[in-house]
This record gives C-alpha cells, sequence and structure tokens, in this order.
C-alpha cells in the first residue's frame, strides 16, 4: 500500500473501535467530524460554532499517529494519511503535523448527501439569500463584508454550503488579503497599530514588483504579501450568522473593464463552479492522483464532483442567475448601488 505498512493498516483498523474516546466532536449540518484532543486546534478555530459535546458515530475521524505517510509537508518527511479508500474515514496525522495541514487536506471529505460547498460569498436578508460565487481574488470577501454594514446577515465569505434551494452558513475565520485592507474600517480593526509598518511593506512589495518586471517575480512579491485571519464577530461584533435561506439570487463574479450584468444559465454555472471547486482544492486532487497511480481509483472520491454537480443544477434553478462583470480594485458600494437600481437585490 502507498506510503503505510500493511501491519499499521490493521494495527489502527482495530484501534478504531474505541477512537472516539477523548475527541473533539463538530456536527457541520449532519456531517461529524472526530478531532483528537492535541490535533484539534485549527478544528477549534474554524469549526467552534459547530462544536458539540458528543456523537454517536463519525464520519470523518482524525487521530495522531506516527508513520511513514504519503502526504507530506513541502520540505518535511512529516505528513498524513488521507483516506481515499471507499470504506476508509480514518485520518492518521503525524503529531509534529500542524493542525492546519491536516485541515488543509482533509477539508474536501466534508460531504453531504443532499448538500455540498460552494465557493461563494452570501448574505441573507428577510427571508432571501444573495450569493457571490468566484474564482479567488474577484471580490466574494469584499461584498460581503460590505453587505453586513447594510443590515445583511452572514453567510459566508469563502466556502458556502447549499442544498435543494438553501443557502446554510459556513463560518470560519475571514482570510483578510492586501486588496481586502483597502476597506479603511477594516484595516484599522485587523492592523491595529501596526498599520504604518504594513503600509510600508506594503509599498515595498508593490514597488518591487513593479521594478522586477517579470511574471514570475510579480508571483513573488506577491506571496511576500502578509494576510490574516480574524473570526467574524472580533472584526464586527454586531454581525449575526444567517439561519438556512432561500436563495433568490446568485451573481457569478467575473473580472471586467466596467460593471455588467447579463443573465447566465443555471447549468453552465453549476458546472463552472465545479471546476472552480477542483481548482481552488487542488492540492488535495494531487494527492488522490498520485495514490490512484499506485493503487486504483476511488469511486469515493470520482463521485464528488458528479455529486456536487448534480446539487448544484438542482439548486441553481430554484434561483435566478447571473454574470456581474467588476472591474479590478472595484469599489462594492458600486456593485450595491448597481444591483439595487435593478431590483436584484433588497
Amino acid at each position: 500500500m502507498f506510503g503505510y505498512k500493511e501491519s499499521e493498516i490493521i494495527s489502527f483498523k482495530l484501534l478504531s473501535t474505541n477512537i472516539l474516546i477523548q475527541m473533539k466532536y463538530y456536527d457541520i449540518y449532519g456531517f461529524v467530524l472526530a478531532v483528537e484532543e492535541g490535533l484539534e486546534e485549527a478544528f477549534e478555530r474554524e469549526f467552534w460554532r459547530f462544536g458539540v459535546d458528543s456523537a454517536s458515530k463519525a464520519d470523518l475521524i482524525l487521530k495522531r499517529a506516527k508513520g511513514n505517510f504519503a502526504t507530506k509537508m513541502r520540505g518535511s518527511s512529516l505528513g498524513l494519511k488521507i483516506p481515499f479508500a471507499e470504506d476508509d474515514n480514518l485520518v492518521l496525522v503525524n503529531p509534529e503535523v500542524p493542525s492546519d495541514y491536516a485541515l488543509f487536506y482533509v477539508e474536501p471529505l466534508i460531504t453531504w448527501k443532499n448538500k455540498c460547498r460552494l465557493h461563494a460569498s452570501a448574505v441573507s436578508k428577510d427571508g432571501q439569500a444573495f450569493l457571490f460565487p468566484a474564482l479567488g481574488g474577484v471580490g466574494k470577501t469584499q461584498t460581503a463584508l460590505f453587505l453586513l454594514r447594510q443590515g445583511f446577515e452572514y453567510l459566508s465569505d469563502d466556502w458556502l454550503i447549499v442544498g435543494e434551494d438553501k443557502a446554510f452558513a459556513y463560518p470560519k475565520t475571514l482570510h483578510i488579503f492586501d486588496y481586502n485592507l483597502r476597506d479603511k474600517e477594516i484595516a484599522r480593526k485587523v492592523l491595529g497599530k501596526k498599520i504604518i509598518s504594513y503600509t510600508i511593506l506594503q509599498g515595498l512589495l508593490n514597488f518591487g514588483g513593479t521594478i522586477f518586471n517579470s511574471r514570475l517575480m510579480r508571483i513573488v512579491f506577491n506571496r511576500l504579501m502578509p494576510h490574516f485571519t480574524v473570526d467574524l464577530n472580533k472584526l464586527f461584533p454586531y454581525a449575526k450568522i444567517g439561519a438556512p435561506t432561500k436563495i433568490a439570487n446568485i451573481f457569478y463574479l467575473e473580472r471586467g473593464e466596467k460593471f455588467e450584468i447579463s443573465k447566465l444559465d443555471s447549468n453552465f454555472l453549476a458546472e463552472k463552479m465545479v471546476f472552480i471547486f477542483m481548482h481552488e482544492f487542488n492540492h488535495f486532487f494531487y494527492e488522490y492522483y498520485n495514490w490512484v497511480a499506485l493503487n486504483k481509483k476511488s469511486e469515493k472520491i470520482e463521485r464528488l464532483c458528479a455529486h456536487q454537480l448534480k446539487i448544484l443544477k438542482d439548486t441553481f434553478k430554484h434561483a435566478q442567475c447571473y454574470k456581474v462583470k467588476v472591474p479590478g480594485k472595484f469599489d462594492s458600494e458600486d456593485l450595491y448601488k448597481l444591483l439595487k437600481v435593478k431590483n436584484l437585490i433588497i
């Protein structure tokens, strides 16, 4: 087997019967995560709102263990075992591997029979949900954060759970990048007294990316730009997490020269969002195809995208779908005003 010995597999299967002892539990709309104490830091930070005291079952179990596991941290011999096999739900993580790394790789395994995840920000108001799916860096987070200040309730700023005709809140920590810090209120709350030093650093990195005029160097300088994680209620104490809400309108955000709105076929959007899902979780699929090369295909993983496509098609057909082109560094207030004028948002 790939990355670990058969004897290790047997021993861990025997342990799995008592594996729910000394675990932290997270019930995410019926999908139960069980995380061994000592490994829960990242999961507690991201999923504390879904925390429960106990669970009669677990759909995915994370446990610390030593072993030569296939998925390794970059530049390290340490890693984890991802349960790609059909009947496997046990994640084994080297004790020295940070919990953030484990969460990074296993999150796509959090699945539901009648729901799926969508790369989108979303807000709700008066029983209506408004979704803003997009590729990364287009403006999902800044749009959601602006709308919170207009009295909307929070559903998501990055990943959302959808199913049937509803959107389900997926509140995790907000990831704030340099372009989000153009908002002075957000910059003040995130940076505090560090705002001056950060502004200097940002200027130097932007200048470096301009001077070294090559695509590779621009990528390097962009990646050197720090980003921040912060809890929603620390940033906006008044923000409310919305209940499961019927989806009204879906606005697919796409870069353009100027603001433009056009109708979008719901099936086409569903297909596009499956590819964006795969793009955003490319690290997971890279490890899966490595696993397939030495084992065999897993129907569990092969079904993942087909299942997502079915759920998204069924969900999107209940809503009105639009493509919204937005210029670079756009002001979310301008987008909001445009949608209000066209009576597409409350």
